[in-house]
C-alpha cells in the first residue's frame, strides 16, 4: 500500500488535492492521511511559555480542527480510505518536512490553484 500526506487547509486548493489523492486511491491501493498544520500570526505575540502556551496552542488547535473536520467529512463520503487528519501548531514548511523525512510516505500531495 502507498502511504499519502495530504497537506491541508479549508480552501478550494485543498479540495483540489484531496479529489486528486482519492482519484488516485482508485487505481492503486493507496493510504491518504491528510494533514493542517496552523502556523501563528506573523507578528503576534505567543503568550507565556509551558502550561499557558500549551493551553494556548490546544484552543488554537481546537478552532482549527472544526474547520478542517469539514473538509474531510464531505469529502470522506467518496473517498473511504481518508484517515483523521493530523492537525498541529507550529512551522508549515518543517512539519510537513519531519513528517516526509521520518519515511512513513511515499506520496505527498499538495493542491493549489493557478492565479493569473
Amino acid at each position: 500500500m502507498i502511504r499519502t500526506l495530504v497537506s491541508v487547509y479549508p480552501d478550494l486548493s485543498s479540495v483540489i488535492a484531496m479529489n486528486y489523492a482519492c482519484l488516485l486511491s482508485r487505481i492503486i491501493d493507496m493510504g491518504i492521511q491528510p494533514i493542517f498544520v496552523k502556523e501563528p500570526e506573523p507578528g503576534a505575540d505567543v503568550p507565556g511559555v509551558g502550561w499557558v502556551r500549551r493551553t494556548w496552542e490546544n484552543s488554537l488547535l481546537d478552532m482549527e480542527r472544526d474547520a478542517v473536520d469539514q473538509l474531510i467529512e464531505a469529502e470522506r463520503s467518496h473517498c473511504a480510505n481518508l484517515a483523521r487528519p493530523q492537525v498541529l501548531v507550529g512551522n508549515r514548511d518543517e512539519a510537513i518536512l519531519s513528517n516526509l523525512m521520518r519515511g512513513t510516505y511515499d506520496l505527498f500531495v499538495e493542491g493549489s490553484v493557478a492565479s493569473f
